[in-house]
């Protein structure tokens, strides 16, 4: 879910009483995106890999060559609205926000109350602050 990443490797070993699993992360300092964000669910996603309990996330990457100038990406005024099909408002809660860097290097969260299984959500972000733009965001979903 970093659009910037260009490798990765995992590997795991499971015998008897005993687990072991190692990550390598490789960044290339040349890699850019080519995407305006990173949302989670997003689009058709599998209702196993996600419970309406959960928290979905974002992260805006105005910034396509330098990872880590979208550190600033400001999230403290942005609203977040997330309508069902037919243009209900679905309650959005529990909103939260960091720069702090795990990953990637700006993540608003939120939880929806009232989803359904196989309907169609539209989610829109608005008065997102970077480098003195004010920027807004769409994107659909469907747990399916």
């Amino acid at each position: 879910m970093n659009p910037f990443l260009e490798q990765i490797s995992f590997g795991r070993v499971d015998i008897p009483n005993f687990t072991g699993a190692a990550i390598r992360v490789i960044y290339d300092s040349t890699a850019f995106s080519n995407v305006d964000f990173v949302a989670y669910p997003y689009e058709e996603y599998p209702r196993n890999l996600f419970l309406f309990d959960w928290y979905f996330s974002f992260t805006a990457i105005p910034e396509k060559h330098d990872i880590w100038a979208n550190e600033r990406v400001d999230f403290s005024r942005a609203t977040i609205e997330v309508t069902d099909e037919a243009g209900n408002s679905i309650s959005v809660h529990s909103v939260r926000f960091d720069n702090e860097g795990f990953g990637v290097p700006n993540n608003l969260q939120w939880k929806c109350s009232g989803l359904q299984y196989g309907k169609t959500n539209w989610v829109k972000i608005s008065n997102v602050r970077f480098g003195g733009r004010v920027l807004s965001y769409e994107y659909w979903f469907r747990i399916m």
